[in-house]
């Protein structure tokens, strides 16, 4: 599981936590809005570079893209 930790344009920091295979597994804020959210390979994230975050149910390709700020990765 991968650590990662982000500023949104609000200038607010969000931690989540993402498996293997990109799932978004839990954040430390918005829980419900990060739930149905995926990573496109994780692994090679690094900090300093950008995220993208897509949407897993919606009608049109939703994605958001966000700075990282640290990724670390963690145990299960």
């Amino acid at each position: 599981m991968f650590k990662i930790e982000f500023e949104k344009s609000t200038g607010e920091y969000i931690t989540i936590w993402v498996g293997f295979d990109g799932l978004i597994k839990k954040s430390d804020k918005d829980p419900a809005h990060w739930s149905e959210r995926v990573v496109i390979n994780p692994h090679l994230l690094e900090t300093g570079k950008q995220m993208t975050v897509y949407g897993l149910y919606t009608d049109a390709i939703e994605r958001e893209s966000y700075f990282v700020l640290k990724v670390e990765k963690e145990e299960i």
